[in-house]
């Protein structure tokens, strides 16, 4: 059979005599010749009983356009500018910093998804929506990760400040560079060095007649004390795992709260960290990108000292930051916690004393009165702090990178630490103050040891170490070692009308009340 195109027998409309055929105007056959020249011809065939096989393209003289190409997607072109573009970024564990000249900075998700929101309503705004702009961050944070990874932080002790960096060799000799983004340096002090790039430079001693001075003076007349002090400072502008925060105790405008506002000013970003909350990962995120940490009061208390052994030990700390992503991070900043009252420790092991050096500010007389001190001089003598806290790091440099050894702290310091050791050891202090000790002819109600401990502490004002961690400690004394259970304790007693009361081999001190009402005493 015959096939034929069906736009040729449109065509023919006009010779037909069938009625009921309608008359294609001319104007409507031009366009469907148009039309055709533009798209496969189609081709109906027919079978021998006259029914329609199928239909077939075949292709027309003027071949089609090849597809357009689809246009890449507004998340691949931010993603493309922010590797390309003049501005440099780099990643690391999820994270993205950029590099403004002097530090590199860390960008966070609400910084980052403006950055991305502000490109595409300027390159693409028919691709704009919040959504495609915190996409396109995300993307860019998790490539730049793999592909531009941020430098390793420098081994060598280098400061960055306002004009470049103060390199502290070995030696203790300093020398003044330009600012170098291969060092992976993520913070600066807040001063500039008056020396050329290239040059030598030695810091000067604090004028006596400073403001600075007559503060350090008024604050810590004792020259040992201030030494201690001025390398405790230092420490904050020398990042690193150093497992070491200081612990400034005192009551009021004894100096303590001036020295902690100028060490705060000093530094781009600081971290307030709430000892009390720190087992709440969203705590945590507020150290990262922090280069010092600051406590400035602490409520009374038990806080969060596992979690504050963490963060202060070098292990890898998980944090989520609200309504964003979790990340994890190590933290290598210095800690700074002042209290009015002395520090608060119930951890039996050394973990946290180890990790202190705590002082305590006596002096409450003086220049630092005087309203507004620290913002004075910040803005008048940043200069002489500046020079003052590098002397401090010149003498940790030569130490390896060491604070002051323990041999060497201020007769007071060492006085002050195991003051508050023993103080916060209630339950030897107890034993020492009442006689309590081991006896093996002896067998105690463990309830009524307990009560005896527990009215001590509040008579004497102190706090009191919970039941279940008393038990722990009680046996790691020496004083109480002899008689202590190898196994859970069988022994029994009676108590309060308890015959079967559980009991422990040790002697306290019982008033005759308690001797005759079932005391526990030796059966």
């Amino acid at each position: 059979m015959n096939s034929f195109d069906t736009f040729n027998l449109a065509e023919d409309f006009d010779k037909s005599s069938a009625d009921d055929v309608r008359v294609v105007p001319s104007a409507a056959l031009k366009r469907a010749r148009q039309r055709a020249a533009n798209k496969p011809a189609v081709t109906t065939h027919f079978n021998p009983q006259g029914k329609k096989a199928g239909k077939t393209n075949k292709p027309n003289a003027q071949a089609s356009a090849a597809p357009a190409e689809k246009k890449p997607t507004a998340q691949a072109v931010f993603v493309n500018s922010i590797q390309k573009g003049t501005t440099v970024y780099a990643g690391r564990k999820g994270c993205v910093y950029k590099w403004d000249g002097i530090a590199w900075r860390l960008i966070d998700l609400e910084t980052g998804t403006g950055i991305a929101n502000d490109f595409i309503l300027k390159a693409m705004p028919g691709n704009y929506s919040f959504k495609t702009a915190q996409d396109a961050w995300k993307a860019a944070t998790s490539i730049l990760t793999h592909t531009s990874t941020l430098p390793e932080r420098t081994t060598q002790v280098v400061i960055p400040v306002l004009n470049g960096y103060v390199h502290v060799e070995p030696t203790g000799q300093i020398l003044f560079k330009k600012a170098d983004k291969a060092l992976g340096m993520t913070f600066n002090v807040k001063a500039t060095v008056n020396a050329l790039h290239g040059a030598m430079y030695t810091p000067k001693p604090v004028p006596d007649d400073s403001l600075f001075g007559r503060f350090l003076k008024s604050s810590m007349e004792d020259p040992d004390m201030r030494a201690l002090i001025q390398e405790q400072c230092a420490l904050s502008l020398i990042p690193g795992i150093h497992q070491l925060a200081f612990w400034w105790y005192g009551s009021g405008e004894n100096g303590k709260g001036t020295m902690m506002s100028i060490l705060r000013g000093f530094h781009e970003v600081a971290a307030n960290v709430n000892l009390h909350k720190l087992d709440d990962d969203t705590e945590k995120a507020a150290v990262v990108g922090a280069s010092i940490l600051i406590t400035s009061e602490v409520a009374d208390g038990k806080w969060a000292e596992n979690s504050w052994k963490e963060l202060m030990g070098g292990d890898l700390i998980k944090a989520k930051q609200l309504y964003k992503d979790p990340i994890s991070f190590v933290n290598q900043s210095t800690h700074y916690i002042a209290s009015n009252g002395l520090p608060f420790i119930t951890d039996p092991s050394n973990g946290v004393y180890r990790r202190l050096c705590i002082v305590e500010w006596t002096n409450q007389a003086g220049i630092k009165r005087i309203d507004e001190l620290p913002k004075k001089i910040l803005e008048k003598e940043a200069h002489i702090v500046l020079d003052w806290l590098l002397e401090g790091v010149q003498r940790i440099t030569k130490r390896d990178g060491k604070f002051m050894p323990k041999e060497q702290w201020p007769l007071a310091v060492k006085q002050t630490n195991s003051a508050v050791r023993n103080g916060n050891d209630t339950i030897l202090t107890w034993a020492e103050d009442t006689g309590a000790c081991s006896d093996a002819s002896v067998l105690t109600a463990k309830e009524l040891v307990y009560f005896k401990y527990e009215q001590w502490c509040k008579d004497e004002g102190v706090e009191v170490v919970p039941n279940n961690i008393f038990w722990k400690r009680i046996w790691r004394l020496a004083r109480f070692s002899a008689t202590a259970p190898k196994t859970a304790s069988s022994e029994k007693t009676k108590f309060k009308g308890n015959s079967r009361a559980p009991a422990v081999r040790i002697k306290v001190r019982l008033t005759t009340e308690e001797q005759l009402d079932e005391a526990g005493v030796a059966k």
